[in-house]
């Protein structure tokens, strides 16, 4: 079956070739085999180098569809899915409207992406109400977790840190074991009456810790916590022993230590822990995101130097950076008015693969002396870099940065 090659192919990744057995296949066969589409859902997954993926697979979809597909459920779920992480949330309530005006009934998966896509509590609460509605909501750990997510999200947007684990915990406390969270802050919280007593979801319990660690926001605290932390994973406790194996709780710790000065240097045991336990029990040992908040935490204070010392490491260990590392430096030496090392970092920026965005503009705007800015751009674009070509910044045909000087 022709099916069989499209398989074969996609396992490979090569997609020119999926694509071209694909449309050998007979409309007919999807028309006649509901259950066959699994075919098209590896195909519209498939993960390519290409510019724009979503552009890419949405164009796929598009001649599916116009072959005549009648999505399924499962289907469904992967155009949503695709619509998410292309961060098209219209596309996702429009998919979501259609099918369900044709009759196709949400399931746990349809649900949970709603609410990740959702942007006001009104919203999150009626999907909640109709998932529960469907018997879909108390049945399914992972939904109530990205539900707990979607609320802490919007706590946060809404600058509600100071009641956000207050806001989360009934909800919690409702479907999980609170014995675990119990064991880490060293509190006395009941377990509700009727309670569910699901095993502990790791999602759900890392976004309480992260949600407890807001709503406190004192430094000392949160490191006697941290210590806490550390000992019911040196002795083996079976649930914080597990999640250590993921980076979520020690990056809320990362995170939640950077907040004040006094506690700043606290961040740094945090990942020589993350690295001293990797081999001998399981610990995840810090990846990009975590170097990246460390780094951020030293800018957000303002210390630069320590802030590159970071930097350094990073590129020792071969751990990438991102574009908004980049920016958040030119943006601290921009605001310390060092026109030199702001235009070094953004070389430096362009060196590692990365273009000159919005936020960067916005970080050149700090700088006061724009006149100097400018001959520090010119300076640059004139000079060939080290591989022979001459920078992008400030080159006639650019006008990403040099034109922007004067409006920012």
């Amino acid at each position: 079956m022709k099916e069989g090659f499209v398989h074969r192919f996609v396992d490979n990744g090569d997609l020119f070739n999926a694509l071209r057995v694909f449309r050998l296949i007979p409309r007919s066969f999807f028309l006649l085999n509901y259950t066959e589409q699994h075919v098209c859902v590896r195909i519209l997954r498939l993960k390519l180098q290409v510019e724009n993926l979503y552009a890419t697979r949405s164009a796929i979809l598009t001649e599916m569809l116009e072959r005549g597909i009648r999505p399924n459920r499962f289907m469904v779920n992967v155009i949503m899915t695709n619509a998410v992480e292309g961060e098209d949330y219209n596309t996702v309530w429009k998919v979501h409207a259609l099918t369900a005006g044709n009759g196709m009934k949400p399931d746990d998966i349809t649900y949970d992406l709603l609410l990740r896509v959702a942007r006001d509590m009104e919203t999150v609460e009626n999907i909640r109400k109709e998932a529960s509605e469907a018997g879909i909501f108390p049945k399914v750990p992972r939904l109530v977790a990205t539900y707990l997510v979607s609320v802490f999200k919007l706590a946060q947007a809404q600058d509600s840190d100071s009641m956000v684990f207050d806001l989360l915990l009934p909800t919690y406390r409702e479907f999980f074991d609170i014995l675990p969270l119990n064991d880490l802050l060293g509190l006395r919280l009941d377990q509700d009456e009727g309670a569910r007593n699901w095993e502990v979801n790791h999602v759900a319990l890392g976004i309480m810790i992260l949600a407890y660690l807001r709503q406190t926001r004192h430094g000392r605290d949160t490191h006697q916590i941290y210590q806490n932390y550390m000992k019911l994973i040196q002795t083996g406790h079976p649930v914080w022993l597990e999640l250590a194996k993921t980076d979520h709780t020690a990056n809320a710790f990362v995170w939640a230590l950077g907040q004040r000065a006094d506690t700043l240097h606290l961040c740094i045991s945090v990942l020589e822990d993350m690295i001293k336990y990797s081999a001998s029990l399981g610990v995840m040992p810090p990846k990009e995101m975590t170097w990246s908040m460390l780094l951020n935490n030293f800018l957000y204070h303002g210390q630069i130097s320590a802030a590159e010392r970071v930097l350094s490491i990073m590129k020792a260990r071969g751990v990438e950076t991102q574009q908004m590392t980049w920016s958040n430096i030119v943006a601290a030496y921009a605001r310390t008015q060092d026109v030199g090392a702001a235009v070094d970092a953004l070389i430096r920026l362009e060196k590692n693969g990365f273009s000159i965005d919005e936020r960067t503009i916005k970080a050149l705007g700090l700088i006061h002396d724009r006149e100097r800015l400018r001959e520090a751009l010119e300076a640059v674009s004139q000079k060939p870099s080290t591989d022979g070509n001459v920078s992008k910044l400030s080159s006639a045909d650019d006008t990403s940065v040099y034109q922007a000087v004067g409006a920012v």
